[in-house]
């Protein structure tokens, strides 16, 4: 499931290409908090569910998906992962996007 995942001060939120908020629902993606400490960062990606021989399945994704909080015996049956394919975004210090984390933020690469 493609996603875009922005992380800020502490802050994680994973938005659904449709521009919805599903942070909820995946609560592993919370590490990545600390892996940007002092950044602010946007990240471009999908969350991937593997079976058990290590390969993506979607069936398996479907049963997280629409889940808004997940039970712990789900998040240990249907872990995911976040395969990231772009950076949209890095700062140090000062605004990253245009518009507060929670507003449906967007890159400001200018």
């Amino acid at each position: 499931m493609r996603v875009v995942v922005y992380v800020a001060g502490g802050r994680i939120e994973v938005t659904s290409r449709k521009d919805r908020d599903i942070t909820g629902g995946y609560p592993e993606l919370r590490a990545l908090r600390t892996r940007f400490p002092r950044r602010r960062v946007i990240l471009d990606g999908e969350i991937v569910a593997r079976d058990r021989r290590g390969r993506p399945s979607f069936s398996l994704l479907q049963q997280r998906m629409h889940v808004k909080t997940p039970t712990e015996a789900l998040l240990e049956r249907v872990p995911v992962q976040l395969y990231v394919f772009d950076l949209r975004c890095t700062w140090a210090h000062g605004p990253c996007w245009t518009r507060p984390i929670s507003g449906g933020a967007r890159c400001s690469l200018i």
